[in-house]
Formats: structure tokens, sequence, C-alpha cells
């Protein structure tokens, strides 16, 4: 069975890395989402302070609190650790960025990209695909435990919220409607009777305003 020659093993390990740096890329993508979720869960929790005073009397409303808040960090944690770059230490090279740094000048970087022979570039991209491989690898590590926990954060998040929703007595049209703009309906005061006039005898005169007035006089 023939061998792969140089320019075919170059031409794979182009592809390979393009490969790699993809899914790389995608991890990255991916556990940046799941941090901003968990940043955001962590945010609506602050600015929920009828959660914060019902955990002082409520054991149960404490656990989901202490939940609600650990299990986002955790997630971020790791979130942020798929996101953190490797800075192991490497010897001379001719691709990674810390082997070629390695280097004691540019001249001899250069110097050795002169020399290289096409068989010895392809060793040293291939070997540049594995070193790819394995952070791929520690990256999808981190990134599973990251997206469990951030699912974990959201259900715990939605269970409190339906839990504080439920548990709570106090009618929602009451309870976000400001006491100063309730109105209050009040009976109207009740009016006296007015006194009914008194009856006329029969054969009575009666007398004339003006005949009153010359009386009285």
């Amino acid at each position: 069975m023939p061998r792969l020659n140089a320019p075919q093993k170059l031409a794979f390990a182009d592809f390979h890395e393009g490969y790699l740096s993809r899914y790389i890329a995608l991890a990255d993508t991916k556990a940046g989402v799941a941090l901003t979720i968990n940043a955001g869960l962590l945010g609506f929790m602050a600015t929920r302070s009828e959660w914060w005073a019902a955990a002082k009397a409520d054991a149960i409303v404490l656990a989901l609190l202490l939940a609600n808040g650990l299990v986002p960090i955790l997630a971020g944690a790791w979130s942020l650790w798929t996101i953190m770059p490797r800075r192991s230490k490497s010897s001379e090279g001719l691709i990674f960025w810390r082997s070629v740094r390695a280097h004691p000048s540019e001249s001899a970087y250069v110097a050795a990209i002169e020399s290289v022979t096409p068989a010895k570039l392809a060793r040293e991209r291939l070997s540049h695909s594995w070193a790819l491989a394995g952070v791929a690898e520690k990256k999808y590590d981190h990134l599973f435990w990251s997206l469990l926990l951030t699912a974990a954060a959201v259900l715990i998040t939605v269970g409190h919220l339906l839990f504080s929703t439920l548990s709570d007595p106090t009618p929602k049209s009451l309870a976000t409607t400001s006491p100063a703009k309730v109105a209050v309906k009040r009976s109207p005061p009740a009016l006296s009777p007015t006194p009914a006039p008194k009856p006329i005898p029969q054969g009575s005169k009666v007398e004339s305003p003006t005949e009153k007035v010359i009386k009285a006089k």
C-alpha cells in the first residue's frame, strides 16, 4: 500500500488544522453563550427582593435561593474555564506561537523556516494538529459540565419563580396596586328628613304675610 508523500501530508494537515480550529471556536462560542445566560440569571435573582425577604422565614425559599446563586456561579466558572486560553510551555518549533517565540531571535526563526524540508514541515504540522486535538478535548470536557449546570440553573430559577408565585397569598391585582391609588367607595351622607308642614284646622283663617307684619307692629 503506497504511503503519503510530503505534499499529501501537508494537504491533510491543512484540512485537519481547519477542522480542529472550527470545533475549538464553536466550543468557545457555546461557552460564551452559557456564561451570558448564567450572568443574566444571577442578575435576575439579585432584583427579586421578595425572595430575599422570604428566605429569612422559609427554609424552602432559603434553599432555593442558595441553589439559585451557587449553580449559576459554578456553570459560569466552567464556561469561563472553557474560554480561557492555555498557556503551556513549549520548546522551539515552527507553528505554535510559544514555540515560535522560543527561538532566540527573529533571524533564528526565519533561518529554521528556510532550512526546513517538506517532510519535516509536514511532521511539524501534524504534531500541531495533535496538540490542537488535546486543546479541543479539554474544552469540550469543560463545556459539557458548563451546559449541564446552565440547564440546571435555568430549571432552578423557573422553579423558584413558580414556587414564589403560587405560595404568595396576596392577589396580584392588590399586590401591584399602590394603596394611594386604591379608590375607596363611600356611601353618600344620609339626608335629614324634611319636617312635614303642620295641618291647618278647618274653619281657621289663614293669615297672609302682610297681616302677619301688621300684627307684629
